[in-house]
């Protein structure tokens, strides 16, 4: 079993994680507008900052997209807030995320569409695959899930300082058993079994 420690300079809360019991996977024509809706809903129910996180370049464009025709200028797409009190919404990917958080108040929640696998058509990751693959290596647990935890323990840090709420949108946390190990890993942590009430 997997094991990541979560380390900070501050007393640590438990981070609130929902997971809808019945999202879809990613590869369903229906995953877009189910997210957007959700993302919809968690913002409406937000009093701080909602911070999207996707690596997908459509999904994260297309999401900033359709959120901002409805709240406007209080969604922005990879950009730090000059006013950071309001209620906002940024859409981000991860690395963007991790090299600026410390840039941007602490967020009420923060909501992952997709997991940040590796891309596997990246050169150095198809041929680190190849290389594990032929070593008769799981290849899979070898090179996506650390470096996937990896990037998760960056990105949720902040939710420790005020107990935020983290939510995942991506039915493999559901249906795959290294999605459900995902959660498993990130403590301190309470799981919400709804989206509301969270108080």
């Amino acid at each position: 079993k997997l094991s990541v420690d979560f380390k900070s300079d501050f007393p640590e809360k438990d981070i609130l994680i929902h997971v809808p019991k019945r999202q879809f996977l990613p590869n369903n024509p229906l995953f877009f507008q189910s997210t957007f809706d959700k993302c919809n809903k968690i913002f409406l129910l937000s009093r701080g900052i909602t911070i999207i996180l996707a690596n997908e370049i459509n999904l994260k464009n297309q999401l900033s997209t359709k959120l901002a025709s409805i709240y406007g200028r209080k969604v922005l797409l990879e950009e730090i807030p000059v006013i950071q009190n309001n209620n906002l919404m940024i859409c981000a990917g991860f690395d963007w995320w991790i090299n600026n958080l410390h840039l941007i108040k602490v967020p009420d929640q923060i909501v992952i569409p997709l997991l940040p696998l590796p891309d596997m058509s990246e050169p150095v990751n198809q041929i680190t695959a190849s290389f594990s693959k032929k070593l008769s290596r799981d290849w899979f647990r070898d090179l996506m899930i650390p470096d996937t935890f990896e990037k998760l323990e960056k990105s949720v840090a902040p939710l420790r300082i005020n107990s935020g709420k983290l939510f995942f949108l991506d039915g493999r946390v559901n249906y795959r058993k290294w999605g459900r190990d995902i959660i498993e890993i990130i403590h301190p942590s309470k799981y919400i079994h709804q989206l509301i009430p969270f108080e």
